[in-house]
């Protein structure tokens, strides 16, 4: 399973091993170029936030830090 573990400044320090997993899942679903809204995780739910804000940070080339890709 993609994204057991990420370093992301948005996820802070990794220690919530589920908000990361899903923090790198949205970061490798930017990687494979798909758009915001398939984030599969329910509105108003932290999953979402993190999902989107992966998502969002992703900038081009492999996702740094996270162990999606």
């Amino acid at each position: 399973m993609p994204g057991k573990l990420c370093f992301g400044v948005e996820v802070g320090n990794a220690g919530n091993l589920k908000e990361s997993k899903t923090y790198c899942e949205g970061r490798l679903a930017a990687f494979r170029g798909q758009g915001l809204l398939t984030n599969p995780y329910p509105i108003g739910t932290v999953g979402r936030q993190r999902w989107a804000a992966g998502h969002n940070a992703f900038s081009g080339g492999a996702p740094k830090g996270c162990s999606a890709v």
